[in-house]
């Protein structure tokens, strides 16, 4: 896989983000909810997450009977991602970088910030 400096950096940051994303209070208690609720209802329906980091987003959509696809750059965030799935019997699959599945919906949190020549 390519090693640019996104991945880089993802990996460097892997347990750190890993510990943030869960201890996260405004993650956790409003923006995951908020981000849920958009996408409204998800049953069995295909979601490909996308830069999905250490899993969070794709563990709830599952846990919503979503068939979910989960892609991230990190080697750290996907093992923790499929450790976490193993863990509460959750079925997702997990890919580094890519995937050739098609799916019906895209969800992509953060991805975006990482991209070049992204502003805001």
């Amino acid at each position: 896989m390519k090693q640019d400096n996104s991945t880089k950096s993802w990996n460097n940051l892997g347990k750190e983000w890993i510990e943030l994303a869960q201890a996260g209070e405004s993650r956790m208690a409003f923006i995951m909810p908020y981000m849920l609720n958009l996408m409204r209802d998800v049953s069995n329906k295909t979601i490909l997450d996308l830069g999905c980091g250490e899993g969070g987003y794709s563990r709830e959509l599952c846990k919503k009977n979503a068939m979910v696809t989960s892609v991230d750059c990190s080697e750290i965030a996907i093992k923790y991602s499929v450790a976490e799935a193993q863990r509460q019997g959750l079925s997702i699959q997990h890919f580094i970088r890519n995937s050739k599945i098609r799916h019906r919906k895209l969800f992509c949190q953060q991805t975006g910030s990482d991209l070049p020549g992204f502003v805001i």
